[in-house]
């Protein structure tokens, strides 16, 4: 990993300006040329670093049409807690709390399981979400709205959406950290499969480019 990727620590993420920060990504990506993949849901994730139990990336959401694929069903969770720093743009994060509700209700959500069979930075690798006998409803709990130069944190299995709008083209700097086992989901969709699987495409990470 280039030297000039130094930043990339959570400690010092606050207090190193956003302009030095797209500047050395600016740099490096052209320099390094690397692939990133699309999200389902339509934006643009790209591996920066994954060494001592951290994973650094990007995320890019462009200001064009954001076409999704499969079930677009944005509320979900992670196994580690999230860092992100906003080098562009704007994005609401909205965090709920869920709670089962009663046995044959049709309230709520359908819950999904959430699999990777694989390295989930490898185009190759299938991702599996596959539905649960449990429903639940959501509450929400936090609402924050932010833009470049803000850093936020999600703690693990705190179920969020991020909401950028259509027009607005956003990209964050991402680390996820601290992983703990359990089981990772998501607030499905009716009238979809019990199991669906899918492969990111690849993309070249020039993209980023353009907006940084």
């Amino acid at each position: 990993m280039p030297t000039d990727l130094t930043f990339l620590s959570r400690k010092n993420l606050g207090s190193t300006s956003t302009s030095s920060i797209k500047e050395a990504l600016r740099t490096w990506i052209s320099e390094s040329k690397p692939r990133c993949l699309k999200h389902p849901h339509g934006f643009y994730v790209m591996l920066l670093q994954r060494a001592g139990g951290e994973e650094w990336r990007l995320h890019l959401w462009p200001d064009s049409e954001r076409q999704i694929t499969g079930m677009p069903a944005r509320i979900h969770l992670h196994d580690m807690h999230v860092t992100s720093h906003l080098l562009l743009g704007e994005l609401t994060n909205i965090q709920y709390v869920s709670a089962p509700v009663a046995d044959g209700s049709e309230s709520g959500h359908p819950v999904y399981e959430v699999v990777y069979e694989g390295n989930r930075y490898d185009r190759k690798t299938a991702n599996t979400l596959r539905r649960t006998s449990v429903r639940e409803a959501v509450t929400e709990t936090d609402r924050l709205s932010l833009q470049a130069g803000d850093t936020y944190r999600i703690e693990r299995y705190t179920l969020h959406e991020a909401v950028v709008a259509a027009d607005v083209a956003t990209c964050t700097l991402v680390c996820m950290h601290e992983h703990a086992d359990g089981v990772v989901k998501l607030m499905g969709v009716d009238g979809y499969p019990e199991e669906l699987s899918f492969v990111r495409t690849e993309h070249d990470g020039s993209i980023f480019l353009n907006y940084l």
